[in-house]
């Protein structure tokens, strides 16, 4: 990931354009922090678990911290299709421009797996499938 951001600071330097990183989001509600922080694939690489509901979720990025935090008030769909679908379509409108490069693209999908890897396991633990056990026909 940090070849993403030489290729992403080149890519800028190439258009004329100077990346611009933003280090404070704690002017943005929490939803908009999260989305900010996709757009702008911002990583905070740090391996830790977190509770939810009694259930222990791992993670590799703190943005999972602030996705448990944001499921409190919003369903996970609801969250998802309202607030992180348009943060990637703004990133995809913003590559289709051309004022995305692709390692940015690239680096903020990867900060919205983490999201939806905590996402997707906690919707699949409230709803009691097991994924892991063998389905045997």
């Amino acid at each position: 990931m940090e070849a993403f951001e030489e290729l992403e600071r080149i890519a800028e330097e190439k258009k004329g354009g100077v990346v611009q990183k933003r280090t404070n989001y704690d002017d943005l509600s929490l939803e908009d922090a999260i989305c900010q922080k996709i757009f702008d694939g911002y990583k905070d690489r740090q391996k830790g678990a977190v509770t939810v509901d009694g259930h222990e979720y791992a993670y590799q990025d703190r943005i999972v911290l602030q996705a448990a935090e944001a499921i409190g008030s919003h369903e996970p769909l609801e969250f998802i299709n309202d607030y992180l679908m348009s943060a990637m379509k703004r990133l995809g409108d913003g590559f289709g421009r051309g004022e995305v490069s692709l390692p940015h693209l690239l680096k903020s999908a990867d900060v919205m797996k983490q999201v939806m890897g905590f996402l997707e396991e906690y919707m699949r633990v409230k709803s009691g499938v097991d994924l892991h056990s063998k389905i045997e026909y």
